[in-house]
């Protein structure tokens, strides 16, 4: 009974294997060090760039024992700048090319009226973000299945969202803390970032998050001694209410 349990398991783990191989397109993650990604399914291609361990990449096919990926945003892309004008393609199809040159592999082609970022320049050629339509490859060895793109997709937005609540709390808190004419609402101040540390405690802002309310606290501790530095009377008249307040009890206890 015990073989057949494990006969089945191991079974049910290379049918979700296969299962994984055959959903494209998925995430995958880079299992090895100074992984070559190359322009074309063959060792003899050009090296575009080289990815580490732990690095997701968008696979998009197989080729034999390859895998098809998004070209990843760390690699170059190179156009000629005859067919281009304030960063935008001015031609039909221009060939998008793996590095500064017509010898070098053409990755794919982009339509009239495409408009980019240039990364870099070299003679005559420009490096640009990598358009959608462009592929590399990475040998099959390296690459694990980790996620299904829709859920990828799904974990994108999530970080966006909290890279965005984060950049509004710390808009929120740097205009509190420059005026001048009231004191900074710490209260509201502090509750944003406690629901971004709530909210998106998956998230890197958490963490971010977490080490502003420490510093806050901080801050808000040495602005009530300043304060009080400040106003003397305010602190004498918390003083005169604290000796009120102890010879009431002392009333107290001596009637009993």
């Amino acid at each position: 009974m015990k073989k057949l349990f494990v006969c089945l398991s191991v079974l049910v783990s290379l049918c979700a294997g296969a299962a994984h191989a055959e959903e494209l397109p998925y995430i995958g993650k880079i299992s090895g060090t100074n992984v070559n990604v190359r322009s074309k399914p063959d060792t003899y291609r050009e090296v575009v760039c080289q990815l580490g361990k732990g690095d997701e990449v968008n696979v998009v096919g197989h080729t034999g024992e390859w895998c098809q990926i998004e070209y990843p945003a760390k690699a170059r892309v190179w156009i000629f700048n005859q067919f281009v004008k304030d960063n935008e393609v001015i031609a039909n199809n221009i060939q998008a090319h793996c590095g500064a040159g017509e010898n070098f592999t053409v990755l794919c082609k982009i339509p009239n009226g495409y408009k980019f970022t240039v990364k870099e320049t070299m003679g005559d050629w420009l490096a640009i973000e990598p358009p959608k339509d462009a592929t590399a490859y990475v040998a099959k060895r390296f690459v694990q299945y980790f996620s299904s793109t829709a859920g990828y997709e799904a974990k994108k937005q999530r970080v966006a969202e909290a890279k965005a609540a984060y950049a509004d709390a710390m808009r929120f808190k740097d205009a509190e803390l420059a005026q001048k004419e009231a004191a900074p609402r710490y209260d509201e101040i502090t509750g944003r970032f406690r629901e971004i540390a709530r909210k998106y405690a998956d998230c890197d802002e958490a963490e971010k998050a977490q080490e502003e309310l420490m510093s806050l606290r901080d801050l808000a501790a040495r602005s009530a001694d300043a304060e009080a530095v400040r106003d003397p009377e305010r602190d004498d008249s918390r003083e005169e209410k604290r000796e009120e307040k102890d010879k009431k009890k002392h009333k107290f206890f001596f009637f009993f």
